[in-house]
């Protein structure tokens, strides 16, 4: 039987390349890439998208905040409003609207992470009565399989929301692979 040698990594350089010293008597580099499997933390879809333009909220319903403009998406996970990241795993879900103009009566509003169609982590504030801009937003630690999908919605006063990435926006990427 053949004695199984320890391989000791002694530097690992700038190009990716790993210097192995099986015995101390010299170098033997061998060229690789590092890759981590994907998935995992880096690795995964990533999105961030905000309205091309103002958006009218109808009143007192859950209505789908249009997402025109994509600032990035790093595997094409995300179109018509819509992230399906086709990777099973655990997504940090980031939304954020704000109204263009607060000048109307004070009310409630509500934000919602809706997950497959159905509401899966809601925010609530009181918006207008000043006239300043008012928002909401939140973030949610979702589980998403290979179909799942989110998308953002708002209930609230019938009124425009803010179009510009500072104000309203969707964004998401993977935490952890399942």
């Amino acid at each position: 039987m053949s004695e199984i040698k320890t391989n000791k990594i002694s530097s690992l350089a700038s190009n990716n390349d790993i210097t192995i010293d099986p015995d101390g008597t010299g170098n033997v580099v061998v060229s690789a890439v590092l890759t981590a499997n994907a998935g995992s933390i880096g690795m995964g879809p990533a999105f961030f998208a905000h309205p091309a333009s103002g958006q009218s909220i109808s009143a007192n319903t859950f209505t789908k905040v249009t997402l025109g403009t994509e600032v990035y998406d790093t595997d094409s996970k995300f179109a018509s409003s819509r992230f399906t990241p086709t990777i099973a795993g655990y997504y940090q879900i980031n939304a954020s609207v704000t109204y263009a103009n607060a000048n109307f009566t004070q009310t409630g509003a509500i934000l919602a992470i809706y997950k497959n169609g159905s509401s899966y982590a809601a925010f609530n504030a009181i918006v207008g009565g000043f006239e300043q801009r008012h928002g909401i937003n939140g973030s949610a630690l979702v589980y998403l399989d290979s179909d799942d999908y989110v998308e953002m919605f708002i209930y609230g006063p019938g009124q425009t929301v803010a179009h510009n990435t500072g104000e309203t926006h969707f964004s998401g990427g993977m935490v952890r692979k399942a």
